[in-house]
């Protein structure tokens, strides 16, 4: 499961961290090696598990279930290293803020001017897995279960974490001042080239 490219800034014991602490990749990868169709109390179980957490746990998440699918890819190249490349986005860019406020016993988080990129990277993984149904072995029913399970959550997740920009009617003289000001500067992802 572990036998991927790392990412930049994870270590291959911190992805092993990562993939055991939020048990869901675990789960998947488990499912696939079962190869067969999902039964209801399996996609329930799932989509449970992804339902109960805060949109960085989901965001972390998809980014180590996006490596477990990317091995069960072989048969398409170019869409493992899609579903690699998506992977490595979100894991550098989110996992080492995950892993420091899991090791000071905190509630991960993210800055608040992250959310649209946030919203941004939900709706790639979205798109990512749904291209990845033309691509899926017919033999293998299990992968097309789960990429529809986490296409609809990322897709979900996607709409729930979007804030649309604040009305600029309603905002005091200064502050739309200090606004005007501050969309001079585009603000990126840390580890996007």
């Amino acid at each position: 499961m572990f036998n991927t490219p790392m990412t930049r800034l994870l270590s291959q014991q911190d992805l092993a961290r990562l993939h055991i602490r939020l048990e869901v990749p675990i789960h998947i990868a488990s499912l696939l090696d079962q190869g067969e169709a999902l039964i209801d109390d399996e996609v329930f179980c799932l989509e449970s598990q992804i339902a109960q957490m805060s949109p960085i746990d989901v965001l972390v998440t998809f980014g180590c279930c996006l490596q477990v699918l990317a091995n069960y890819m072989k048969h398409d190249p170019l869409m493992e290293e899609m579903f690699q490349t998506q992977s490595n986005f979100i894991l550098d860019d989110y996992a080492p803020l995950w892993l420091k406020a899991k090791k000071a016993r905190k509630t991960p988080s993210v800055p608040m001017d992250w959310t649209n990129h946030m919203a941004e990277d939900f709706e790639a993984v979205g798109e990512l897995l749904g291209l990845s149904l033309d691509a899926v072995n017919p033999s293998d029913p299990a992968f097309e279960n789960i990429v529809m399970i986490l296409m609809r959550n990322a897709l979900s997740y996607a709409a729930h974490v979007y804030k649309e920009p604040e009305d600029e009617s309603v905002l005091p003289p200064i502050l739309l001042a200090k606004k005007s000001y501050e969309d001079n500067v585009i603000i990126f992802p840390r580890t996007r080239p």
